[in-house]
Order: C-alpha cells, then sequence, then structure tokens
C-alpha cells in the first residue's frame, strides 16, 4: 500500500533513518551526525583511577547521556568507552575488558546488552554491568549475570498524563498493540493506567504479524473498541520500516488520534506518525546512573538484586504541525520540551 502525498522511496529513506533510532534506544543504530561530532573522546587515563567501561554505538542521543554519565563521574573514576557495532567478536570485547580492568560496565543499548550476554554466555568473566537506554530492560537484565539498569520506557500512565495536559479532548481510553512476549508488561501497565481513570485497551497480535494482521487490529481500536488515543510501545518488530508503512501510518492518517511513542524520532512532520514522545531526559539519566555507580562502589561493587529502577526524569517532545488538527489546547507549549516543526 502507497502512502498518498510521498513517494515510496522518500518515505522509506525517511523510515530507515527515524525508525533505526529505535531508543535509541532500543537496537541502538542512529545516524551519526554530519560533522561528526557524535565521536565520544576519552579523557587519558590517570594513575590510580579505577575505570568504568562504556558499550555502546556512536550517536546523538548516546551522545547526550555519555556527556552526562561522564562528567559525574570524572572525578572519581576513568571512563573507558568501546564502540559497539554489528559482528564484533566477544574475543575482542573480551580483550578490550582484560586490558582496562574495569570495575564496572555501562551497556548502552540492545546491540550492547546482546553482545555482552553473548560474552557471558561464552563463559567468559565479566564485572557487574549496568544497562541504560535498552528496550524493556527487565527483560534483558534478567537474562544477564551480575547486572541491574534503569529502563528506558516512560510508564504509560505517566505518558498519558502528560498526554492529558496538552490536549482539548478528555483522554479516557488508551489503545496499544502488543505482541505475546509483551503481555505481562501491557497488563501492568494497564493496572497504573486505571489510577488515572485511564482504560489501557490491549490488543495482542502474532509474534511477527503481517501488515494486513496490524491493519486490522488497529482499525478494531479505534472502530470497536473507541480508543481515543494510541499508545506505541518500543518495540522493533512492531516498529520495523516495512510495517511502519503498510500499517501503521495507512491507519494513522486515517483515524486521527493522539499517538503517544517512546522515541523522539517517531516525531517528525514529515513522517507524521507520533504526535507526541515521551522519554527519559538523557542528562539526567546520565546523572541517575552515575548514581547507580556510586552505590555499587560503596558497597564493593556488590549488586543487592537484580532490580530494574524507572527513569527519574522524562521529556516531552510534541509534532506541532498536529497542533491544530489534534487540539493542543493554547498553554500547551509550555509543558512542552521539544517542539517539532
Amino acid at each position: 500500500m502507497e502512502v498518498k502525498g510521498m513517494r515510496w522511496w522518500g518515505l522509506a529513506l525517511l523510515l530507515f533513518s527515524l525508525v533505526g533510532l529505535l531508543t535509541a534506544c532500543s537496537s541502538g543504530k542512529a545516524p551519526e551526525a554530519a560533522t561528526g561530532d557524535t565521536l565520544l573522546i576519552d579523557s587519558p587515563r590517570r594513575e590510580g583511577r579505577e575505570a568504568i567501561m562504556v558499550l555502546t554505538p556512536f550517536s546523538a542521543p548516546t551522545k547526550e547521556l555519555w556527556t552526562s554519565l561522564r562528567g559525574e563521574l570524572a572525578e572519581d573514576f576513568d571512563v573507558v568507552t568501546m564502540r559497539m557495532e554489528e559482528g564484533i567478536s566477544s574475543e575482542l570485547i573480551a580483550a578490550r575488558i582484560s586490558q582496562i580492568d574495569p570495575k564496572c560496565i555501562v551497556l548502552m543499548d540492545n546491540r550492547s546488552v546482546r553482545a555482552f550476554h553473548r560474552l557471558q554466555a561464552e563463559g567468559y568473566k565479566t564485572p557487574p554491568a549496568i544497562v541504560l537506554m535498552s528496550s524493556f530492560a527487565e527483560h534483558l537484565v534478567a537474562r544477564l549475570n551480575n547486572a541491574t539498569g534503569i529502563a528506558y520506557e516512560v510508564p504509560g500512565v505517566t505518558s498519558f498524563v502528560a498526554l492529558r495536559t496538552l490536549y482539548k479532548k478528555p483522554v479516557t481510553r488508551v489503545g496499544v498493540l502488543y505482541r505475546p512476549a509483551l503481555r505481562a508488561y501491557v497488563e501492568r501497565q494497564a493496572a497504573l493506567a486505571k489510577m488515572e481513570e485511564v482504560e489501557l485497551v490491549g490488543i495482542e497480535v502474532e509474534g511477527e504479524p503481517s501488515p494486513r494482521a496490524l491493519r486490522r487490529a488497529l482499525r478494531k481500536l479505534f472502530r470497536q473498541e473507541k480508543a481515543e488515543a494510541l499508545w506505541v510501545l518500543n518495540d522493533n518488530v512492531l516498529l520495523s520500516p516495512h510495517l511502519v508503512r503498510n500499517a501503521w501510518l495507512p491507519e494513522i492518517r486515517v483515524h486521527r488520534v493522539p499517538v503517544i511513542v517512546g522515541v523522539s524520532s517517531l516525531v517528525n512532520s514529515q513522517l507524521r506518525f507520533g504526535s507526541l514522545a515521551v522519554l527519559p531526559d538523557h542528562e539526567a539519566l546520565g546523572v541517575q546512573a552515575a548514581n547507580l555507580l556510586f552505590e555499587m562502589a560503596d558497597d564493593g561493587w556488590r549488586l543487592q538484586n537484580g532490580s530494574v529502577e524507572p527513569p527519574f526524569s522524562i521529556q516531552t517532545v510534541v509534532d506541532m504541525s498536529q497542533s491544530d488538527e489534534l487540539e493542543l489546547i493554547p498553554e500547551a507549549e509550555s509543558n512542552i520540551d521539544t517542539q517539532v516543526f
């Protein structure tokens, strides 16, 4: 199905560049700035300083978090960064760990987590780890040995309340599509939403749904379930460029309701997908991660448990080109951190 108003190839390029940013958080792959200023340059090692190792791809979001984290740790630790790329070998990562001898490893994004999990599965000795900027960190941390983390997903109820502060129409029913693996997560979010008198209406789809199946599920949410807003999870499978182009966009453009997403890249005036993104503040996330590291250091680099903290600070991104169509209230701008035109 071709989306009206854009040629297929133009939309495809936009989708691959924008959806590729997903958390940013999730796949970890994002286009570098044209100036190359996303490169993360470590300071020289200092004698007598313990090291914190960071495994991360290079992108604007990871640089923002990395800069904040390094600034908080600079007086007490050396931060040593290793760029994560597809296909990097366990042997190379293990050799770098052996050379640096870090007290803890910070894993930014799913790609770094996958590599670290593979490292442990192959029997390499690893220090404790902190998972950041990864989709559904609770699931990932549970698979690792001696790890903790901070969730990248903002609780749904927080996003729904943020939506209420921006739009004129009342929001009492929010729709969401999810795969079987995320059923328990959605059920927990539905229970939290009830506290704010919001009913989260979920429809479960197949593990690898076709565009037609996804379109049918979206139509059911809008036509039968009367969803007043749509919440899109940070799910790489459901947000593949193919499904965004052939399922999400055609239905969203017919059923005009606010669309809440979890990464800023999906709020784009050309794409016209997300109306509102609610995500962690990356600078604050760096401070929160540094505090976790200091607590671990005070406890002899032992983890009390493998729990995952929620992000303590959020930011909002709004597609202002949709403000009239979706009835953005006049005073909404004071509650928006970033406006996209």
